[in-house]
Parts: structure tokens; sequence; C-alpha cells
């Protein structure tokens, strides 16, 4: 009879040439020096560059892939799909694992009836230097958003998908984890390395529609209706408004689906009963200084306000 798999591995690509080798070997390494039964997975969106040819002498050591340009979090879920292991890492094709983070997981899956591990991570550059070093602490309002430092158990997010067909799907999908999970253990060791590159999604110019797409990974949140949201009503607040404000910021000009954009984000902070002004202290509502920001960005495109006048549309 099979051994169970205890972790499995996913790895979507698209058009990462320059890091999937990098990517790649780092689980690979870690691999080495683990006793723990693993799966490793490897999930390519058609690229158009060299990504997909170089993946090919990896054959031996994944499964892997491909599907057709249907998206980053299509891809994960795909990825979910497919898993057999106990437990589910995700690691995106820019970034690497360290060398030690199946081993150092191994101790608390094998001593622990844990459902959620989160580990801290650090900030690289695009040569691999360390930037900086990210301490997540224990709770899931300062354990971040991305899903890549964490290990989960695979039942436990079963029910659990990402947003498909947008940008910065996967802003919901951990706090969904963390409010389900019965057990959920920190771990101070520093075992992903996430890339900083400017062609990234998160720091590349991207217009206000597209950074909208941050809506539906938090409307899976807000529709749950046994999640205690006030613990994230800040921190989701100032995630839409960063967003709306960095799209702004990248904006020559504002078309149509960006206006719609805007709309989105208001009928959402209406629905949740998240707009408001408090006092610079307040703790959950939009602050003085972020509105504020807002306002001062919209002043760049008078003609706005006419197209938002004229366009009808309501969140769902």
């Amino acid at each position: 009879m099979k051994s169970k798999i205890e972790i499995s591995i996913i790895l979507p690509t698209y058009n990462v040439e320059d890091y999937i080798d990098e990517a790649v070997m780092s689980v690979l390494n870690s691999l080495r020096k683990t006793t723990l039964k693993c799966e490793f997975i490897i999930i390519d969106d058609s690229s158009t560059d060299r990504t997909w040819k170089k993946l090919q002498r990896f054959c031996g050591d994944a499964f892997i892939v491909k599907h057709h340009h249907v998206g980053l979090g299509a891809l994960r879920n795909i990825g979910i799909g497919i898993a057999r292991g106990e437990y589910i890492l995700f690691l995106d094709g820019d970034d690497t694992f360290d060398d030690n983070i199946l081993v150092t997981l191994e101790s608390y899956i094998k001593r622990a009836d844990v459902d959620l591990i989160v580990f801290n991570w650090n900030s690289i550059s695009t040569t691999g230097d360390i930037r900086f070093r990210f301490n997540c602490g224990y709770a899931p309002s300062t354990a971040g958003f991305s899903c890549w430092n964490k290990c989960y158990r695979r039942n436990l997010i079963r029910s659990i998908t990402f947003p498909e067909d947008s940008l910065f799907e996967d802003v919901g999908f951990f706090i969904i984890a963390a409010e389900k999970a019965e057990s959920v253990i920190y771990i101070s060791d520093y075992l992903y390395n996430h890339r900083h590159r400017l062609e990234g999604i998160s720091r590349r110019a991207t217009s206000i529609s597209d950074r909208m797409g941050v809506l539906n990974g938090f409307l899976d949140l807000y529709q749950i209706q046994d999640i205690d949201k006030t613990n994230y009503d800040q921190l989701v607040v100032k995630t839409i408004i960063s967003h709306l404000i960095k799209g702004l910021n990248d904006s020559t000009h504002i078309n149509t689906d960006d206006c719609r954009g805007i709309f989105y984000a208001t009928a959402f902070l209406q629905e949740f009963n998240l707009i408001g002004i408090y006092n610079f202290w307040g703790r959950r509502k939009i602050s003085k200084n972020i509105l504020w920001n807002v306002i001062v960005q919209l002043m760049r495109f008078p003609k706005l306000y006419i197209t938002l006048a004229k366009i009808k549309v309501k969140y769902k």
C-alpha cells in the first residue's frame, strides 16, 4: 500500500523565465532535506516566453501541466483540485522557498494536529538579496493577505476558492482559512522569499478596474455569516483605498471600466457599513487623511464626475 502524501507544493507559472529555475530548485533542495512524502505540482498558464521550455527539464521531479490563459486564481484552484497531500504549500513562479522550509514544517506537522501554519518571509531583490524581513505575528490581521507564507491542511481549504479572472485575487483566502481553522501555529523562522520586482502585479502600473479585483476576495470574506469581520474592517478599508490611490497615481486618463471600479469600491464599503469619517484616532472607519488623499487624486480628473454620473452600476 502506498504511503500517504503529506505535503503538496503548488507552483503556478506565467512568463517567469528569468526566475523559474531558481524557484523550482528551491523546492527540490528543500525536498532533499525532509523525510516527508511530498508531491510537486507545476501549472503553467501558456507562458509566451521560455518558461514552459525550461520546465521540461524538471519533468522527472514534478507533475507539470499546461492550461490556457486562465489566470493565477484559477491555476491555484486547479492545483488544489489535483493535490493529494494532507497539507498544501503555495509558491509563486518568481519566488523561492528557504531550503529548510519542509524540514521545519515537518517537526510541527508530525508532533501536532494543526490546521494552519503561518511563517515569516523575506522580501528579496531581483538578484536574490534580502531587502527586509517581515515578521507576521500570530493574528490573521497581521499575517498578511498573501497565501504563500502559510501551510494549509487540505481539508481546511477544500471548500475555499481563489476568485478567478481578477488580479489581487488572494486577499480573502487566508483570512477565511484562518477563521475556519481550529488550530493555528505561528513559526518565527523566515521560510519564504518573495521577490520584489517592478514588473510584478502589485508594483507595476495597474488600472483602477484591475486593482478592484481585491473586492472579489473581500466579498467572499464578508458574505460568510459566522465570522466577526470587525477584526478586519480597518485593514480591508485601508487596502481598498490604497489600491484606489495607486490606480489613480498610475492613470493618465480614466475610462468607463475605471469609473465602474470606483463605483464598485464605494458600493462595497457602503454595503458592509465600512464607509464614514471618524476622528484621526478612530479605529475602524476611513480616516480624514485617507479620504483627503483620494479627493486630491480625483481632482486630477475633473471629467470623472460627469462620467460617474452617467454610469449606474450595483455591486453584486
